[in-house]
């Protein structure tokens, strides 16, 4: 009867375990296989194309400086576009006994070209322009001929310079007292991979996103470093940026295509006869060739057209429709 007993208890034991691993290939198996299911359902959307960098500010601009020391009395704002010849500021005598600032002069001897300082004492603009109280020094190396001979690694460590805010109190004899800017074109400056360089032609329109503000920008300029393997890109832009006259660098994301259609995945497209498809299930459950229309791929998702499009001969297609079942 021990026996017995023993054998009972080994059986259900048994059972038990069958029972268990049962269950496993029901339940589980079927929730870990999930993400290789061999078909999928297209839907129409947005596939944006994108690149995340950092972005560097050219500007054409000329540091004004004073001739003569005095208290200060600001007649035109921060960013406010002039004309020729607009009075800046304005000064009168000052009781204040101030030194010439060390920071602010630091940045003026950054500028080795004589060109890009005008010395002033009538404080008038010489030419139209959006005026800014920053400087850092760098107003004739970010330049648009100099950047593109620039490293990646140089204009990293130039950018570290601090951006200087002009006192609005007093001026001493010899300090920068505005800068006046040209806005009618300016540019933003990144070093990209080759893989990711390689999309921006010259002439390609995009856009570049600087937080909230969205620019229009077109490629001026895509080349190898001469010594090193990031791509000089160089996008220019007639677009407002709030800040693109006081700051000289910020992160950036550039939209390189923004395409609505139907998105399809790319491990599912095939050629049939030299004509790209996908394989989609009928109601029937067999699998249908269709055509298709590329309108924009970033390697792993492809947007293309829905319903219909023209091939080449300017003949209508029949293609992918919503909720097409797609088989991988």
């Amino acid at each position: 009867m021990e026996k017995q007993g023993k054998k009972t208890i080994r059986f259900w034991g048994i059972w038990a375990v069958l029972v268990a691993g049962l269950c496993f290939v029901v339940y589980a198996i079927p929730s870990i296989t999930g993400a290789f299911t061999s078909t999928y359902v297209t839907n129409y959307g947005d596939l944006v194309i994108s690149d995340d960098a950092k972005g560097y500010i050219v500007r054409t601009e000329k540091v004004y400086v004073s001739k003569k020391s005095g208290a200060v009395n600001k007649l035109i704002d921060q960013g406010t576009l002039v004309k020729k010849n607009t009075r800046i500021i304005e000064l009168s005598k000052s009781s204040k006994k101030t030194k010439a600032r060390e920071d602010l002069m630091i940045a003026v001897r950054r500028i080795t070209n004589d060109k890009y300082i005008i010395k002033t004492k009538s404080f008038k603009t010489r030419k139209a322009g959006v005026v800014s109280y920053y400087v850092d020094g760098l107003e004739d190396k970010f330049t648009f001929t100099k950047i593109r001979k620039m490293s990646a690694d140089s204009a990293e460590a130039y950018s570290q310079n601090q951006v200087i805010e002009i006192p609005a109190d007093v001026c001493v004899k010899g300090e920068p007292i505005f800068k006046l800017i040209d806005n009618s074109k300016w540019y933003i400056v990144c070093y990209l991979d080759r893989l990711d360089a390689k999309k921006y032609e010259r002439g390609k329109q995009v856009s570049i996103n600087i937080g909230k503000t969205e620019l229009r920008a077109k490629v001026v300029y895509n080349k190898k470093e001469n010594k090193g393997k990031k791509y000089t890109v160089i996008f220019s832009t007639q677009d407002y940026y709030e800040k693109f006259d006081s700051i000289r660098s910020c992160d950036v994301q550039i939209v390189y295509s923004d395409t609505k259609g139907l998105i399809i995945e790319n491990d599912s497209i095939v050629k049939e006869k030299g004509v790209e498809g996908v394989y989609v299930i009928d109601k029937a459950g067999n699998s249908v060739f269709k055509p298709i229309n590329v309108l924009a791929s970033d390697g792993e998702r492809t947007v293309v057209s829905r319903s219909v499009f023209y091939d080449k001969d300017g003949q209508a297609v029949e293609t992918l429709n919503t909720y097409d079942e797609i088989k991988r």
